[in-house]
């Protein structure tokens, strides 16, 4: 059975608040720890990739991280088309999500595209999903939240091209597997979301929190 995302007027209203601020009373931002993460440094502005490697697709400094969580992603080949997108020999599509910016990809262009279905089963996480569930809200209105914010969201998207990687970009921890990408006060500026969590579950990146 396909998963309807129509908006739903009775939910409109709270919906937001789920998605943007109530799992912050859930999270606590710790800075700088990811020093204990192996090739990885935390609560710093990267004006460029410490180790040289691709962010995104392919062996990155998260892949070593990823390993300890089995890395289901680690041998999927993308498209021509798109070399973050895998389609097996029946059309069946895999997003692979092997880092922060694989996340942030993901969210622009499955709102890009329309693919709710896809957004939803593959880029949002379990933790918003029951989020929403512990609020007394669908789980599918994270969707309906991005489809009503999608041009703001993306705004805040087209900034962090590369994620953590961007000039400017700060990273943090913000709990077990979480982390936060906060764009520069420069590039946010007048905009009405700042940064994006992403967090890791069964072995691949997730999207958290747009806020």
């Amino acid at each position: 059975m396909r998963r309807r995302f129509a908006t739903v007027s009775a939910v409109v209203c709270v919906a937001p608040v789920l998605l943007s601020g109530c799992m912050e009373e859930r999270v606590v931002a710790v800075r700088g720890g990811l020093q204990n993460m192996p090739g990885a440094v935390g609560g710093i502005r990267p004006d460029r990739p410490d180790s040289g490697e691709s962010v995104g697709v392919g062996t990155n400094r998260w892949s070593r991280y990823l390993e300890a969580y089995g890395d289901p992603h680690a041998k999927l080949t993308g498209s021509e088309q798109d070399p973050r997108r895998h389609i097996d020999e029946f059309g069946n599509v895999t997003l692979i999500l092997r880092s922060p910016a694989d996340v942030l990809y993901h969210t622009y262009w499955t709102i890009q595209r329309g693919e709710w279905e896809i957004l939803y089963e593959q880029v949002i996480s379990d933790r918003l999903k029951r989020n929403y569930v512990e609020h007394f809200k669908e789980p599918e209105e994270s969707v309906r939240f991005l489809r009503r914010n999608r041009q703001d969201v993306q705004q805040l998207l087209e900034v962090l091209p590369g994620a953590e990687m961007t000039p400017g970009a700060l990273l943090s921890t913000v709990g077990p597997l979480a982390f936060r990408i906060t764009a520069s006060p420069e590039q946010t500026h007048g905009k009405k979301f700042k940064s994006v969590d992403v967090i890791i579950e069964d072995g691949v990146f997730r999207l958290l929190l747009i806020k």
